[in-house]
């Protein structure tokens, strides 16, 4: 979960129709206002959500996080979204409505998530409605707190917030499936393990045919490791290739 440079989206379409955020957030102040209890406060925000134009608020979101999930950084698509739903880029609510019902149209509040697929349920349906209890990735870099291993693993600190709300995503294993290790971490699970590795195997097998007869230097390493930070070079599951290329640069 890297940090996120939302863009301030001006606008989104219900329908056809450009609107403005600030007007819809108004709109739905105001029928929020008139509710009488929190069961109607989220029914109200749900079906106030369903009415934008899903697939523009989509393309909005993934153009922000560069074609990547918010939660577990696999690729996702514009491709992705299309006539079933579940099978499309999922829009996920940071805090869940029922506890931020003004949240359902709060462009902060709104991320893009992978649809699923071989790795897994996608990690919108993981969180379902928990509050995750962490900032958002537009607020902090989740990233730097989680120790990424060059076979693609994924071990946090024990006794953590953000350990956690991995767990919960389903990043890495919750404690009743698997056990506790000594050293106080617990690995990722096979699903994303695998993901990681062959991104990482992937900007390996790049270095080597770009310098097919000597190994790439620090300085091309850290080159390498900033032009994936700054979006320059797409690579899914970035935070753990920029993990092994900071190794890799600190071994030269």
């Amino acid at each position: 979960m890297r940090k996120i440079d939302k863009a301030n989206s001006r606008q989104v379409k219900r329908g056809e129709e450009p609107v403005a955020w600030q007007v819809l957030i108004a709109e739905l102040r105001g029928l929020l206002a008139t509710c009488k209890s929190d069961p109607e406060k989220n029914e109200v925000a749900r079906e106030f959500f369903d009415r934008l134009n899903k697939q523009n608020l989509r393309d909005q979101l993934r153009n922000d996080q560069r074609g990547l999930c918010a939660f577990c950084e696999c690729e996702i698509t514009r491709q992705s979204a299309v006539e079933d739903r579940r099978a499309g880029i999922r829009i996920a609510h940071w805090l869940p409505i029922h506890k931020d019902p003004e949240g359902a149209v709060r462009w902060s509040n709104l991320f893009a998530s992978c649809p699923g697929g071989p790795y897994g349920d996608s990690c919108d349906a993981a969180q379902g409605d928990a509050d995750l209890k962490i900032e958002t990735p537009a607020e902090r870099n989740h990233a730097i707190f989680m120790e990424f291993g060059s076979d693609g693993s994924l071990t946090i600190p024990d006794q953590s917030i953000l350990r956690d709300a991995a767990e919960r995503l389903n990043l890495m294993p919750r404690p009743e499936e698997e056990g506790q290790p000594e050293d106080g971490k617990r690995e990722s699970p096979h699903r994303l393990t695998e993901a990681r590795a062959a991104a990482i195997t992937g900007t390996r097998k790049r270095l080597e045919k770009k310098f097919p007869e000597r190994t790439a230097s620090r300085d091309v390493l850290l080159k390498w490791w900033s032009d994936v930070n700054q979006g320059q070079t797409a690579t899914p599951h970035p935070s753990a290739v920029m993990a092994w290329l900071k190794r890799q640069a600190d071994r030269r």
